[in-house]
């Protein structure tokens, strides 16, 4: 009988983990042939032409059944299945595979093809550009990590085939998309230290001089820490370093930059690039820690005891070894912390204290503007006392503080006169209309309204109003524009932080994926939209007003010329004009449709324009139309009594909590650990790696991803069940996504 061939086409080595665990099992079945090829891919230019060819073909261990892609002939090979984990064709803006590769020719050359994602995420949902692509469209089987990922892609794939009306190009999702886990985590779970042999100039920093290790600390820094962090990114470098130099008799800092690091600095932040690469020749020649650049990151999850970084995608593997894990703050530097750093979210000031929910847990603080200490009042019922970001904006009437959902399930309120909190629920909606539905970001803005609560929802389809005398809720369509004048279809909000005006009973609502304004006539409930098609802004993502006129920020953060800019609109026509703000030469690169501004308030002929590209705040004069630098936002030393007057009216200080009561089960942040001193000194007197046990890994896997181990092996039965039905898929032949 002649043996089904399975063929991989892994490309990076880095990535080719999502496919090991699968060929591994695959080589100890006697059932199948296998073939390994790993394929060249190009770094793309600007203009999108192709640039440097990349062959990892050496990478790889030898003993494995390699094919030299040069060498493949697939259409005499004709391989039964073949397992890819490139998901993009020519769809990414940095690499491509050699075209030969792509997903939409290799299905012509199989019976089955088969994608694994080369990623893992740390939530229940995939962005729609991870879920809709060549190799999800062109696979006859999709292998994603748990149930709620597999939900996520169905649902991004079934919004997409109706809004494009090709509803079923994508083949029975039912049976083609599979929760099996990721062999990403196999990978993690079954590698363990002995598996890998250090550096002789590395054992010398590992060991002490009686042979026994010493416990070892990851620090991984990423790309998104870079671009966000700026010069306090390097301070936060160099802080940690200097941390751990002063305990390297005991502890080792293993330092795994991500390995474009030094050109993004280069062409991303070309100010700083000298100041990072001073810190890593003075890191590598102090000689104390580990710099370690290789493509093998599997080494440093396995040999060392903890890990401390930026929240990446290196987090999630992590996790599930049943290790510490604590993410930075890159702000935090002090060395004399002694408490808890909380962050505060929607405040309301009731001139002697200021109330407030944390960003971080389930739990409202009173705060008192004499002393400035943050005393615990309590927390929300029903609500999830580890989940961030519960609530985005309070509202007070009569006696009660009403919270706006933002992650929560319910609206809350707390009584100021008798202490007690409740919550107001809301009904579950499975409706979606332009904008994909998020739990974790149901409203985004809220207006008071005598004794209703209007609240302007983030990704939550329906405007739902509060009356708070009885807790009725009522709920409205948001208007939509034409699909012709949508800017940001299912990655965007319906309305930006805050990014609503009450004006004479009637409330303005710029949206923020249309060039367009939503009016609600708050006494006859009546809703219209209103175009400002002729405007150059693409939606909007803040609105205040000045009496006369209107004052929008733009959703993305410049012209065509990159000149910034804020609107002013009549109230009336479908056009606005643009107001051009100062330029400056310390601009920072904007994240993808990141709004102007970060914050906009008026008072009194003047709007206070809290700028996202730059730390700096501008006052703008609306009489003679100039501006002002009135602030620069330093971050200061001490995080004590800071008032961060950002989007969310955030205040970060220091309370009198010193027990570690509030952190999740497997992960830890930095301001909830007090500092990172203080986690050295836990990891230090913690358990060894090597003492976690195989049942604590099988947990945290179980928890946090929601599958169990030996992803591979249960991946290739599928594939091999398969094969021996002699499925068959049938798709368009071509198809634009």
């Amino acid at each position: 009988m002649k043996k089904a061939v399975i063929l991989f086409l892994p490309y990076k080595y880095a990535m080719a983990d999502s496919l090991e665990s699968i060929w591994f099992a695959a080589l100890e079945a006697s059932a199948c042939e296998v073939k390994i090829c790993p394929i060249p891919y190009y770094d793309k230019l600007p203009n999108g032409s192709f640039g440097d060819l990349h062959d990892e073909y050496d990478f790889y261990d030898k003993t494995l059944p390699l094919v030299k892609w040069r060498d493949l002939n697939i259409e005499e090979l004709k391989p039964d299945a073949i397992f890819i984990h490139n998901p993009y064709d020519a769809g990414n803006k940095v690499t491509s595979v050699h075209p030969d590769f792509y997903a939409k020719r290799l299905r012509k050359s199989t019976k089955t093809l088969c994608y694994v994602p080369y990623f893992v995420v740390g939530q229940d949902t995939v962005s729609p550009d991870l879920a809709i692509n060549s190799a999800v469209l062109y696979s006859n089987k999709v292998f994603v990590q748990s149930e709620k990922i597999r939900k996520s892609y169905i649902d991004n794939i079934t919004y997409y085939e109706a809004e494009n009306k090709c509803k079923g190009v994508f083949g029975n999702l039912e049976t083609k998309i599979v929760a099996l886990g990721s062999p990403k985590f196999d990978k993690v779970f079954d590698s363990i230290p002995n598996d890998y042999i250090l550096p002789d100039e590395w054992k010398n920093i590992v060991y002490k001089p009686d042979g026994k290790k010493k416990k070892i600390i990851l620090y991984n820094t990423s790309i998104a820490g870079i671009l966000a962090g700026k010069e306090q990114y390097l301070k936060k470098i160099r802080y940690t370093i200097e941390s751990f130099k002063m305990q390297h008799n005991d502890v080792v800092l293993w330092w795994r930059p991500h390995p474009l690091s030094e050109k993004s600095f280069s062409s991303m932040r070309h100010k700083l690039s000298e100041e990072y690469r001073r810190i890593v020749s003075d890191y590598k020649r102090e000689n104390y820690g580990i710099y370690d650049d290789t493509a093998d990151f599997h080494r440093a999850i396995a040999i060392s005891d903890a890990y401390f970084g930026d929240k990446s995608s290196v987090v999630p593997l992590y996790t599930v070894t049943g290790k510490p894990v604590m993410i930075q703050n890159v702000s935090f530097l002090s060395e004399n912390f002694d408490g808890m750093l909380i962050t505060l979210d929607c405040s309301y000031d009731d001139g002697e204290n200021i109330w407030a929910s944390s960003m971080i847990c389930n739990a409202l603080f009173r705060v008192s503007k004499e002393v400035w200490q943050a005393e615990y009042v309590g927390s929300f019922p029903k609500e999830e006392m580890k989940k961030h970001s519960l609530f985005r904006s309070v509202i007070k009437i009569e006696d009660k503080l009403v919270f706006c959902p933002f992650s929560a399930k319910s609206i809350g309120i707390y009584n100021l006169t008798n202490g007690e909190f409740s919550g107001i629920s809301l009904e579950d909606t499975k409706s979606r209309n332009y904008i994909q539905y998020n739990s974790y970001s149901k409203f985004s803005a809220f207006v008071k309204c005598n004794n209703d609560v209007w609240m302007f929802p983030a990704t939550y389809p329906k405007i739902v109003k509060l009356s708070v005398e009885n807790g009725n809720l009522e709920y409205f369509t948001v208007s939509l524009p034409h699909k012709s004048e949508v800017f940001y279809p299912l990655f965007s909000a319906y309305f930006g932080v805050n990014a609503a005006q009450f004006v004479n009973g009637v409330i303005y609502a710029p949206l923020s994926f249309a060039n367009s304004v939503l009016i609600l006539d708050t006494l006859s409930n009546k809703i219209r939209l209103h175009s400002l098609k002729e405007s150059t802004a693409k939606g909007f993502s803040r609105i205040a007003f000045d009496g006369k006129y209107f004052w929008l920020s733009p959703r993305i953060g410049s012209d065509s010329d990159y000149k910034e800019y804020i609107c002013k609109w009549d109230g009336v026509s479908k056009y606005t004009e643009n107001i051009y703000l100062p330029q400056s030469d310390n601009r920072k690169i904007l994240p993808f449709r990141a709004g102007v501004l970060r914050k906009m308030v008026y008072i009194t002929n003047t709007l206070i324009l809290y700028l996202s590209s730059r730390d700096e705040v501008l006052e703008f004069n609306t009489l003679s139309n100039e501006f002002k630098v009135v602030q620069e936002e330093a971050i200061p030393k001490e995080p004590i009594k800071l008032i961060n007057l950002s989007e969310f009216n955030t205040i970060c200080l220091v309370n009198s909590f010193k027990d570690n009561v509030l952190h999740s089960d497997f992960c830890y942040f930095e301001e909830q650990m007090r500092n990172i001193k203080t986690y050295i000194d836990i990891v230090k007197n913690g358990k060894h790696s090597d003492e976690i046990s195989k049942s604590q890994k099988e947990l945290a896997i179980e928890k946090y991803v929601g599958m169990k181990k030996n992803s591979g092996k249960q991946i290739y039965n599928a594939v091999n069940m398969v094969l021996n039905h002699q499925t068959t898929f049938v798709i368009c032949e071509e198809v634009n996504i």
